[in-house]
């Protein structure tokens, strides 16, 4: 099943300015309305942020983060 990414609630609180937080936050938010698949494409090709070795994280962890902090929530998704 496709799901897709839905912002259920802005920040009451901004992120810190250049964060790895706010950067990928910025990043979700582009995609609210669009597929995990085309979030995750997208950010394969232009990373919002690399960790200090120079890493990409893996964009479905940050969906989960998003979505236990009650900011995102994901269609068609079971839980």
């Amino acid at each position: 099943m496709t799901k897709t990414i839905r912002i259920v609630k802005k920040l009451e609180t901004p992120f810190r300015d250049g964060s790895a937080r706010a950067n990928w936050w910025e990043a979700v938010n582009k995609h609210d309305g669009k597929t995990v698949e085309a979030f995750a494409k997208t950010v394969e090709k232009r990373p919002p942020h690399k960790t200090v070795k120079g890493q990409v994280e893996d964009p479905n962890g940050w969906l989960a983060f998003f979505k236990r902090q009650g900011l995102v929530a994901l269609e068609g998704d079971d839980a």
